[in-house]
């Protein structure tokens, strides 16, 4: 196995390990934590582990210690819904998203090797520096998503007053407790995936090249930072937002003793709103959805190819370049397992398409076609 597929493999790991607390956790957190106050008699604290409906009246169920209380919603005067855990779910979500970043951007991401995007490389870093890059987002991120979970406060639902705000009152408590109105609006996701390359490949095909390399050294065509999106659910079942998409794709060389080389680049980001369509929303179990959507925009679009060859008589040199901004539109779909309300993990699949480029042959340079490329990887979302 290649050091750059290795390292691949070392992100995920760290990923997953990152992912099973939340997973197991997450299915132990599905009851309230609540003070509740009756008209009559002295406050307790417990789980609130549901609501059942009666013909005169409901009724709320509250686990505290090893008894279960039950109390008629007439009878209550207030409720305080303590906050669930935020510390511990606020580490968690900064850890994930701090290893995620640092693994990428303190040195796993060959950027001196003028990769375009996220895609890993052989000769930056050793093993050592991922894993001391990961332990620092672990410690900067969740520190960071501790301080600001902590910092949630209760809340309050009052039965007092008219009948009208009595009915109000229990409608929201209903609602918080069936998880309705606290669902979030905003969703932030970063996507990354294998890249099925077009242009570089071309070049290579053309060039007798079959492996991808920079340098003599193995680059990897999985990209960690393939697009990075902000949404808003203007509808429970669509979504509408922004997006930038890295389409680039890795770059590749070669070069002998003889003085020949020859080497090619494609660096593409677009910027794109878009709008997502739950098309299965309220069909699919709660903690999972498909999602499918497109956007429209513009990509600046930099391609360059090079060769150099020697003739006997000197050092020939051919050069491609392509600069342009043109429109740009992508399509992609997803399927999303929520560990809760606020995380999620997901297959997507996406493909960005932009006018045809056609580039001209140049001496011992192929003609080519750049026209965009698709990816199929993983989607990590945090909603709120």
């Amino acid at each position: 196995m290649d050091t750059a597929r290795r390292r691949n493999i070392i992100i995920l790991i760290l990923l997953s390990i990152l992912l099973v607390p939340e997973a197991l956790w997450s299915q132990q957190e599905k009851v309230m934590r609540a003070l509740v106050f009756p008209k009559v008699g002295n406050g307790m604290s417990g789980y609130v582990t549901g609501i059942r409906v009666g013909n005169e009246d409901d009724t709320l169920v509250l686990f505290s210690g090893r008894q279960t209380e039950r109390y008629l919603m007439g009878d209550l005067v207030r409720v305080v819904v303590l906050p669930q855990n935020g510390g511990r779910n606020g580490f968690l979500h900064g850890a994930l998203i701090g290893t995620y970043i640092s693994t990428w951007l303190l040195g796993q991401v060959n950027r001196y090797d003028r990769q375009p995007s996220a895609f890993l490389t052989e000769t930056y870093s050793k093993e050592a520096g991922m894993l001391l890059a990961a332990f620092l987002g672990i410690g900067i991120g969740g520190g960071i998503g501790y301080l600001v979970k902590t910092s949630e406060e209760e809340t309050y639902f009052n039965f007092t007053g008219s009948e009208l705000e009595k009915r109000s009152a229990r409608r929201k408590f209903y609602e918080r407790m069936s998880g309705e109105s606290n669902s979030p609006n905003f969703h932030f996701s970063v996507q990354g995936g294998h890249v099925y390359t077009q242009a570089t490949r071309d070049f290579q095909n053309a060039m007798g090249r079959s492996a991808y390399e920079y340098n003599g050294t193995g680059v990897s065509e999985f990209n960690w930072l393939r697009k990075v999106q902000l949404t808003y659910s203007v509808e429970p079942d669509i979504e509408i937002g922004g997006a930038v998409q890295w389409s680039g794709e890795p770059s590749v060389s070669d070069w002998n003793f003889y003085g020949q080389s020859s080497g090619a680049s494609l660096d593409v980001v677009g910027y794109y709103g878009i709008c997502k369509y739950k098309p299965f929303y309220g069909t699919l179990p709660s903690q999972t959805d498909f999602g499918i959507g497109g956007g429209i925009g513009i990509a600046t679009i930099n391609y360059q190819a090079y060769a150099h060859t020697n003739t006997g008589f000197g050092l020939q040199t051919a050069q491609q370049i392509v600069e342009d901004r043109t429109l740009s539109a992508i399509v992609f779909g997803e399927f999303n397992y929520y560990f809760r309300e606020s995380l999620s993990l997901g297959v997507a699949a996406d493909f960005a398409y932009y006018p045809p480029k056609k580039v001209p042959a140049d001496a011992n340079l192929p003609e080519q076609t750049i026209f965009g490329n698709g990816c199929i990887g993983f989607v990590l979302g945090l909603h709120y």
